[in-house]
């Protein structure tokens, strides 16, 4: 049998970074996951309504905010099954549909609409070569351009806690995606957004075509250093209650999730006033740098 060529993406250079075990059972043993997180099921409904409604409104006509939470509902619907799991001991799937319509309502109140922009692409799927003949393969929520031209990458999340900065890990996801859009579209820059649907906030830089060899040679490197891998040791942490893979994995123990515990190597959070205010700090602290505004 012919051995399927390899295409990375972020997400797949992200597991091997953060769990090796997960990575070789996901990408090259090909074992399906027990279960989806509740958190995976709503972030795919509420991307499946913004695509649709970006893009109904550049072919038909502008939807009512009724409209985008009825799409968001059908969606949520579609997907359901008993092979989506809670994880955390206070949630629940009405909390979540609710949290859904919350991010979505004041989405479109807010942001969508002061936008005056055409959009191009939604949920559009990117690939190229990297050096080395790698594949690297993304899928980019919104593509748009502003009334001056300038090309727009926007990427939509609905995480709990927005990051207060775009550190270059972070930013890693977009310029990857942001490399792909400037090849694609063959455009010299492209002005890259997190928007955090959560409270709205976005987080945003500029890529230039001077920036596209440091992209390139970061991927390149992660990708290396995933194919030399010869062993593949799992890693427990916090996200290991979110790991679909836990019921065949070697490492037992974990506990549900809750805001109580670190989600890089599930020790007790703490709160302590520091120089910069109150934040949320871990208790294996310094040895686990995870910390965040609590």
């Amino acid at each position: 049998m012919e051995e399927l060529e390899q295409v990375y993406s972020y997400s797949r250079l992200t597991t091997h970074a953060e769990c090796p075990r997960k990575y070789r059972l996901k990408y090259l043993d090909r074992v399906k996951e027990s279960f989806r997180s509740i958190e995976a099921h709503l972030g795919h409904a509420v991307h499946a309504a913004l695509a649709w409604l970006y893009t109904t409104r550049e072919s038909a006509f502008g939807p009512d905010r009724r409209s985008l939470l009825d799409k968001f509902d059908a969606e949520w619907s579609n997907g359901l099954d008993d092979g989506i799991k809670l994880i955390r001991r206070d949630d629940s799937f009405e909390a979540r549909r609710d949290a859904g319509h919350g991010m979505l309502a004041r989405h479109y109140d807010g942001p969508y609409r002061e936008d005056r922009m055409k959009t191009m692409a939604t949920e559009q799927d990117l690939e190229t070569r990297l050096d080395g003949g790698h594949r690297y393969r993304g899928i980019v929520d919104r593509l748009a351009r502003d009334e001056a031209g300038q090309l727009h990458l926007i990427d939509y999340k609905t995480t709990r806690r927005p990051p207060i900065e775009l550190d270059d890990e972070k930013a890693l996801q977009l310029r990857s995606y942001g490399l792909l859009a400037m090849e694609r579209h063959q455009a010299d820059r492209v002005a890259l957004t997190f928007r955090f649907l959560v409270d709205q906030t976005a987080l945003s830089e500029s890529l230039c075509a001077d920036d596209i060899p440091g992209v390139v040679g970061e991927l390149a490197t992660r990708i290396v250093r995933a194919e030399a891998a010869e062993e593949f040791p799992p890693r427990p942490s916090g996200l290991c209650a979110w790991c679909g893979y836990r019921e065949i994995c070697d490492v037992s123990g974990f506990a549900p999730a809750d805001d109580n515990v670190c989600p890089s190597c599930g020790a007790a959070l703490r709160r302590r006033r520091g120089r910069y205010g109150e934040f949320m700090g871990c208790e294996n602290f310094p040895r686990c740098r995870f910390s965040r505004d609590a």
